[in-house]
């Protein structure tokens, strides 16, 4: 199987996001971390519409290390509520091969 894990959440401003990234990866959570700027949030909260500026993160790891990412990122995202989503993805070989030789 070539099953690999992406791990979704949001986050502003860039620099928080970057920050999150570089040290999610250096505790070798996960191998990469796409960084989507500029995105759109509407949602509610508190009873009210909201709209704000976010920066999109998708972070690639091990179905292994799934758990231990997204506890991580609960414990330093700096949102009360973050959003944190998982999804099992089937990925190429080559990719799968990548991932799965940096699991710690």
């Amino acid at each position: 199987m070539t099953k690999i894990c992406l791990v979704y959440t949001t986050l502003s401003p860039l620099t928080a996001a970057q920050t999150l990234a570089h040290k999610l990866i250096g505790e070798g959570l996960a191998v990469c971390c796409n960084i989507i700027t500029s995105g759109q949030s509407i949602y509610q909260w508190e009873g009210q519409v909201v709209q704000e500026e976010e920066c999109f993160l998708l972070f690639k790891t091990t179905c292994t290390n799934k758990e231990r990412l997204m506890n991580r990122l609960n414990a330093l995202h700096p949102y009360k509520s973050p959003a944190l989503l998982a999804l099992e993805a089937e990925a190429s070989q080559a990719f799968f091969d990548y991932v799965t030789s940096k699991d710690t």
